[in-house]
């Protein structure tokens, strides 16, 4: 005899895995080996019943004692299920009692629905999930299914295990497991930007991201009225990046459902704003500085316009023959001097001397994350700085892009706690920040707080650094 059970998104045949049934409600197919004379008679208790699948006449009298409870209740895997008490007699409190399935002791019921035969030797059961304060609370069950024929039902009820007249061809019944996880609501998706805040990028991504055990499909997405096209990324996570949107508030809207069936209407609204500009402070003379995010134009001429900033300096660790990358500015334009590499680009990876002949605050307006240019990746994107045995001159990068305005100074924050050089640089001989208001070097302990805006000189690699 082999039972199925099928619903909702997914099916199991026999013992060979769980599979995601969804739906609230589980039909069980019985299909007979051979002719028998009677309709099956089916049982769905909760896996965590004991029960030993060598033991044919212990389970099958045990099964006939479960199914004489035809409201479909489910017993309590951590009491022991005997259908008589110590004396011999029938416990009057067995049947007809609400059982427990599961450590948190919520009721667990399923109602079972009319059976009915298919042609040849298959029929059918259905379970469905009860309503109100007995209906199943959402979570894993595992059911297990039982079937033998009616004959054999009837004729173990009143008789004792291992009776000599119980024969083991008398024993027609079959068994299947599957694993599933009833669902009866898809909650609302945590939401990038958050409900209610303000963001400053004039491309701002917009992530959902759905906690859900099924699969999630967006029905609609529009933003300010109009319908637009998002895109998931896997993991229930789904990302809209628009050309641009202009300052103000902005509505979403979203109609989703999930693999059960169930559907979710979810509205918000986050502010773009226009975004500060990263003052970099320079003093007269020479200063070692990097930048927490990428420029938004990131070309030397747009990033540098004040006429006091006449020298850029950039050192590349993996160019042996020509670390030194130079800008000058004569008559307001940048020239390269032969000698040296050509710097015509600013990144936030690295540190940069920068030559000032006054005082003076450099604005330029950042990105608000270092790779926020490629919409296929999820934010924030980890950001490495590749570096070499030797010297390298790093800079100071902000990873989840809140300290990438008028934070000049700042020290580098992962939420609320302070990173210090030991974590940010990794391993290192020595590391240095230059002092502009002493024209000298600062050892960097590890145990040193880094800052935005600074350039870091560290050191990698064997030896003894200077």
């Amino acid at each position: 005899m082999t039972v199925t059970l099928s619903g909702g998104s997914g099916s199991g045949e026999g013992a060979e895995g769980p599979s995601s049934l969804t739906k609230d409600s589980i039909t069980a197919t019985i299909t007979a080996d051979e002719e028998i004379n009677s309709t099956p008679s089916l049982v769905v208790v909760c896996s965590n019943i004991g029960w030993d699948t060598d033991d044919v006449e212990g389970n099958d009298k045990f099964l006939a004692d479960v199914g004489k409870q035809r409201s479909g209740s489910l017993a309590n895997g951590s009491a022991t299920f005997s259908p008589d008490t110590n004396d011999g007699e029938e416990d009057p409190n067995l049947y007809g009692a609400t059982f427990d399935c599961g450590d948190d002791a919520s009721d667990v019921k399923m109602q079972q629905l009319q059976s009915y035969s298919r042609p040849g030797l298959t029929w059918e059961y259905e379970w469905v999930n009860l309503t109100g304060n007995n209906a199943l609370p959402d979570g894993k069950l595992t059911v297990v299914t039982f079937a033998r024929d009616r004959q054999s039902f009837t004729s173990l009820m009143d008789r004792a295990i291992g009776a000599d007249e119980i024969a083991a061809d008398r024993y027609n019944w079959g068994t299947a497991q599957v694993e599933f996880r009833y669902d009866t609501m898809l909650n609302d998706p945590a939401p990038t930007p958050e409900g209610g805040a303000t963001v400053t990028e004039a491309r701002p991504f917009v992530l959902l991201n759905y906690d859900d055990a099924t699969t999630i499909s967006i029905d609609e997405f529009s933003i300010d009225g109009t319908v637009a096209e998002i895109n998931g990324i896997g993991n229930n996570r789904f990302l809209y990046w628009p050309e641009a949107l202009g300052l103000g508030t902005h509505e979403v809207s979203v109609e989703a459902s999930d693999a059960a069936g169930n559907e979710d209407t979810f509205d918000y609204s986050f502010k773009v704003a226009e975004r500060k500009a990263f003052n970099l402070k320079l003093i007269a003379g020479w200063n070692a500085v990097s930048f927490p995010a990428n420029p938004i134009d990131n070309a030397i001429d747009s990033v540098f316009t004040e006429d006091v900033i006449d020298m850029i300096a950039g050192w590349d660790a993996s160019d042996p023959e020509k670390p030194w990358s130079i800008a000058t500015r004569m008559e307001g334009e940048w020239s390269t001097h032969e000698e040296y590499a050509t710097l015509n680009k600013v990144h936030a990876q690295y540190g940069y001397w920068v030559h000032a002949q006054g005082f003076v605050t450099q604005r330029v307006k950042l990105i608000g994350g270092i790779n926020r240019t490629d919409p296929d990746v999820t934010p924030p994107d980890l950001v490495s700085i590749p570096t070499l045995a030797g010297w390298n001159f790093v800079g100071v990068i902000d990873q989840d892009g809140d300290q990438t305005e008028a934070d000049w100074g700042e020290v580098l924050m992962n939420g609320e706690t302070a990173v210090n050089a030991g974590s940010y640089l990794g391993s290192n001989k020595r590391a240095y920040t230059w002092d502009a208001v002493r024209s000298e070097f600062q050892i960097l302990e590890d145990g040193d707080d880094v800052a935005i805006g600074d350039g870091i000189w560290v050191y990698y690699g064997g030896g003894i650094a200077p």
